[in-house]
């Protein structure tokens, strides 16, 4: 935590920031770009070497951020057709992750002025009745019988993902949603956990970023922003 306080920009970061945006920000509205532009950010993933950075999930949340600057456009909700609807998920077959049911859950906590936890995010948004879609049932099926978990000592909970995530229809989010819903005494010490890791970051950190990012107006975060920690980013 005191190193944050110090530590400087990576000074290819804005450059880095530019391609992104520049990858999950919708150019122009209408089906057929929407198309290219997931085509677009296929070819990024596929040159490997201009992907090189985005490490763990971070190249396949890419797509997922895409579909949430889609959607948040009113515009073309207001414009697409069914059937242009149905062509678009036909493009995005086989591609993204579950990131946005997890936003998703996001959202509703912030609607509902309640902390995000696994508890609640299991039974509101995995077996709930009232979801349309019971196909969560089946594929959080690792997370329903392990969602004890976030209360085990932070080493033995990210040991036991680790072990379980590649077999989990989720892979690229479970670990992340473990640690993103881990319930601790407070903030600081969940922090003080995340950040004092030695090991391999990469098959949670890109999700709390994502997470972060999504929810840093939140009026109780789960994640306190760099800029807070260190005023050097906040320029990013």
């Amino acid at each position: 935590m005191e190193g944050l306080t110090s530590l400087q920009p990576d000074p290819v970061w804005k450059e880095r920031l530019q391609q992104i945006r520049g990858l999950v920000l919708p150019k122009a509205p209408g089906l057929t770009r929407a198309v290219e532009d997931l085509a677009h950010i296929q070819a990024y993933l596929d040159d490997a070497k201009a992907s090189s950075w985005l490490v763990g999930s971070a190249g396949a949340f890419l797509v997922d951020l895409y579909i949430l600057s889609l959607l948040s456009d009113e515009g073309a909700e207001q414009s697409w057709d069914d059937s242009a609807w149905d062509q678009f998920e036909n493009a995005c077959a086989g591609l993204g992750t579950d990131l946005l049911h997890l936003l998703h859950y996001v959202d509703e906590c912030r609607e509902e002025g309640v902390a995000p936890g696994m508890d609640d995010f299991v039974d509101s948004f995995v077996v709930s009745p009232e979801l349309e879609d019971q196909d969560h049932l089946m594929a959080y099926e690792e997370v329903l019988a392990s969602r004890d978990l976030v209360h085990e000592p932070w080493s033995e909970m990210l040991a036991e993902c680790r072990a379980m995530a590649p077999e989990s229809a989720i892979e690229p989010v479970f670990t992340g949603l473990f640690v993103f819903l881990r319930q601790d005494s407070t903030d600081q010490a969940w922090l003080r956990d995340v950040w004092g890791s030695t090991e391999d970051l990469t098959d949670f950190m890109p999700l709390l970023a994502c997470v972060q990012a999504y929810a840093m107006d939140a009026s109780t975060p789960k994640l306190q922003r760099l800029a807070d920690l260190n005023p050097e980013w906040s320029q990013f």
